[in-house]
């Protein structure tokens, strides 16, 4: 049996094509994290990860069980928080490189009561963490969060007799914040809750009827077009703690057309031109 400590460590090779790779590293990785609520309750969560480095044309490859190792020491934190950039720092170190990223993508809970018996039940939201830290000394923290909501129709609802058309809307919301800030989950949840008021009408995993009642007349009474959710939705993301830059989108599953109906916002929002493992 070969001495581990002779094997020799083809990764350090050196290449002689001349061709720097901008993104190497390992996708589609699940480990638990646990994270605390806003009431307190610590949730575990499976969390599909990706992790990369940029790679110095003179090298053959690099070390892929580093990834592996730096997660799982990661994963073994009692309450983890979703402020990414020392982790970042430990990757650049680890492999020793220049660039590194990183995107978590799980399923992010909340607790929500319905609104007139306060019946709760946790709803799912997909939030994605990503963190990049280049060579130029630019650094990103961003968060993106899909958010369903209700919205009902303005114009049907003026030319109507009786009754209005409404629709689910998905609300995309990607946030760039500020790297001295701290983010645990409340502070995620807090954002997610302040958001969803952007539409007509939150949505809630259980209604009763008095429930349903209840969200059928705010939606009536709150219409609102595609564009007066994506408008509302930046006023919400300007005055957020720590958000220094956010691209807002909406799009309504339309219930009487054959389309949907979509807008857009963004400001300061960075671009992310190596994007290395920031989709996954």
């Amino acid at each position: 049996m070969k001495d581990p400590n002779t094997l020799p460590d083809v990764q350090l090779n050196t290449d002689t094509r001349g061709v720097e790779l901008h993104s190497v590293g390992v996708r589609k990785v699940l480990i638990p994290l646990k994270y605390k609520t806003n009431t307190g309750e610590a949730l575990l969560v499976p969390t599909e990860c990706s992790l990369a480095v940029s790679l110095s044309k003179e090298l053959k490859g690099t070390h892929m069980s580093r990834f592996m190792t730096l997660l799982n020491q990661f994963s073994t934190k009692e309450i983890v928080d979703f402020s990414p950039q020392s982790f970042l720092t430990e990757i650049r170190k680890t492999l020793q490189t220049d660039d590194s990223s990183l995107c978590f993508k799980l399923g992010f809970a909340i607790t929500k009561p319905a609104p007139v018996t306060g019946l709760e039940s946790k709803m799912i939201y997909d939030l994605k963490v990503k963190g990049l830290q280049n060579q130029d000394g630019s650094k990103s923290t961003i968060f993106d969060i899909l958010i369903p909501t209700a919205n009902l129709c303005p114009c049907s609802k003026a030319i109507s007799e009786y009754g209005a058309h409404n629709q689910r809307l998905i609300l995309k919301v990607s946030v760039s914040v500020d790297l001295e800030g701290k983010y645990p989950a409340y502070w995620i949840e807090n954002l997610i809750l302040a958001l969803e008021e952007a539409g007509s009408c939150p949505v809630y995993p259980v209604l009763k009827r008095e429930d349903e009642k209840y969200v059928t007349e705010r939606q009536y009474d709150n219409p609102k077009f595609v564009e007066d959710v994506v408008r509302d939705a930046v006023l919400i993301a300007k005055q957020y703690p720590n958000v220094i830059g956010f691209k807002v989108s909406a799009e309504a599953q339309e219930s009487i057309h054959a389309h949907n109906a979509w807008a857009q916002y963004s400001e300061n929002f960075p671009n992310l031109d190596k994007r290395l493992a920031l989709d996954n």
